[in-house]
C-alpha cells in the first residue's frame, strides 16, 4: 500500500515522519516518539504555538490488554498528551449504552491516573447487520 509521500506502509498504518496528509502545514514541527510497547500504537510530539503529544492506539477486540501495558505506554508520552483510538471497549463513560469488561478496566485506568475522557457521547460506529449504534473510539487527555 502506498502511504503519503510514496512510503510503503502496512494497510491502515501511515509511517510518521514520512510525508503527511495534504492539509498538514509545512511549518508544523513534529518528532516521532520511539515507543517500546507490544500495543498497536504510534505517537509524535507536535509543536505549534504549544507542544502537544498525540498518540494513536488500536486495541484489537480479541487481544488481551492490561492496565500495566497501558501504563507502560502512557509513561512514555510527554505531557500534555492526547490518546485517540479504537479501543474496542464499551462504557457509558464515553457514549455506549452498555459496559463490558474492557470498558470497566479502562474506566478504572482513567480514574486511577487522572486522565480526562474527551468523548462527547456521540456514537461513532453503526453495526451493519443490526443497525445499532456504538461508540468504540475513545479520546483521552492528560494535562500538564
Amino acid at each position: 500500500m502506498q502511504a503519503w509521500g510514496g512510503a510503503v506502509a502496512t494497510p491502515g498504518w501511515v509511517p510518521l515522519g514520512r510525508g503527511g496528509p495534504p492539509h498538514q502545514k509545512r511549518n508544523t514541527r513534529f518528532s516521532e516518539i520511539d515507543l517500546k510497547t507490544g500495543l498497536h500504537a504510534a505517537a509524535a510530539t507536535i509543536s505549534l504555538e504549544k507542544t502537544l503529544t498525540v498518540c494513536s492506539l488500536y486495541l484489537p477486540p480479541n487481544s488481551p490488554v492490561s492496565k500495566l501495558s497501558l501504563a507502560e505506554l502512557f509513561e512514555q508520552l510527554p505531557k500534555p498528551f492526547l490518546v485517540l483510538g479504537h479501543f474496542n471497549a464499551y462504557s457509558p463513560a464515553w457514549g455506549n449504552f452498555r459496559r463490558d469488561g474492557r470498558g470497566r478496566m479502562l474506566e478504572e485506568f482513567t480514574a486511577e491516573n487522572d486522565f480526562i475522557i474527551l468523548n462527547s457521547g456521540e456514537q461513532t460506529f453503526v453495526h451493519s447487520a443490526y443497525q445499532t449504534l456504538y461508540c468504540r473510539r475513545m479520546f483521552l487527555g492528560c494535562p500538564q
